[in-house]
């Protein structure tokens, strides 16, 4: 082949080149596939795109929404986004635009991300990815108190709870008879009819007491919350001590413990008696009524009679007698004295 031959066919070969080139298209990459992420891990969603430059209109959507376009953020989400434009090194026609989320959240982030673009006179590229935000179970809601309502109604409880994966939800009843509620445990009293929900269906006296929710999904602690069931009852009392013994001319401290609702909280609540007769405060006692320390929803209260100096009048069975608009309860309790010891004739007046 002749010089000028062989310089035609470079000539040609230049041209063919340029031309194609110059009918390169944009073209977005496939988006690197992300492993799952703990809640708080800081994650880079990279979209490139080839044969084009840092102008174009870029776009990224999460779920359906925007989240930026071209170089501009325009969805940061509690300052947790940020955006970046940069051009590939080495590589003049090749840009990255990365979207940086500083804490990953499982309500705010999880989902589908999309990077778009449609260039002047050729078809839309889109390309996707899902993030999957793992983290510990959160319960966001608990049916509120029930207090009072009609017997034989519906009554529903409810737990929702959100997480990554989704929490299961386990509800028992804590009081007063513990156990674990589960569909089809004791047919007739309750039902659970969802993943958090349960049914008390007919609502009876016998559903009344306290229930706790349990939510986990294998991440992080077990969360529980309280629900409690409402209904009037009267006064199921108990003592503290049911035989007690101090020595002469010393404190005597009686108690007993209420649980009512309505409950039993003022002293005119609350009557004590010595053999069968009201205990008079003028020989030496006196009477208060105070929450109990593990007071069930605010139905739990004690009574304390206070002897300030014991003597053979106040030895006996003692009757502490609580009363609301449901009825009454009591309970008793035996004070004695302990024996005076004589150093010559040994124990006397043991009562």
């Amino acid at each position: 082949m002749g010089t000028n031959n062989l310089k035609f066919c470079l000539f040609l070969s230049c041209l063919s080149l340029l031309a194609f080139e110059g009918l390169a298209q944009p073209q977005i990459q496939p988006i690197s596939s992300v492993q799952p992420l703990t809640t708080g891990q800081r994650v880079t969603l990279d979209c490139t795109v080839t044969n084009t430059n840092m102008n174009e209109d870029i776009e990224w959507y999460h779920d359906g929404d925007v989240v930026s376009f071209g170089q501009n953020l325009l969805r940061d989400r509690e300052g947790a986004y940020t955006l970046q434009v940069t051009q590939e090194q080495g590589v003049p026609s090749t840009y990255h635009w990365i979207i940086t989320i500083a804490n990953a959240n499982i309500i705010r982030d999880e989902g589908s991300w999309s990077c778009n673009f449609a260039p002047e006179g050729s078809v839309a590229q889109v390309v996707v990815t899902d993030l999957l935000v793992i983290g510990p179970p959160f319960v966001s809601f608990v049916t509120s108190n029930l207090n009072n309502p009609p017997l034989n109604s519906d009554v529903r409880l409810e737990c929702v709870a959100t997480g990554s994966p989704l929490p299961s939800v386990t509800w028992s009843r804590t009081y007063p008879v513990p156990y674990i509620l589960v569909d089809g445990a004791r047919k007739g009293f309750v039902r659970q009819i969802s993943n958090n929900t349960i049914r008390l269906n007919p609502i009876t006296m016998d559903h009344r007491g306290e229930y706790m929710c349990s939510v986990t999904n294998g991440h992080g602690e077990i969360q529980t919350r309280k629900a409690y069931v409402q209904l009037p009852y009267a006064p199921e009392v108990t003592a503290t001590l049911k035989n007690i013994r101090v020595p002469e001319n010393s404190e005597a401290v009686l108690a007993c413990i209420s649980q009512a609702y309505p409950a039993t909280a003022t002293e005119s609540d609350v009557m004590w008696t010595l053999n069968g007769n009201a205990v008079d405060p003028s020989q030496g006692s006196n009477v208060d009524v105070d929450r109990h320390p593990d007071n069930f929803n605010d139905e739990r209260y004690y009574s304390r009679l206070t002897i300030r100096s014991v003597n053979s009048n106040h030895v006996g069975t003692y009757e502490c007698i609580f009363t609301n608009q449901q009825g009454i309860g009591s309970a008793t309790v035996t004070l004695g004295m302990e024996p005076t010891i004589d150093p010559n004739f040994g124990a006397k007046n043991e009562l």
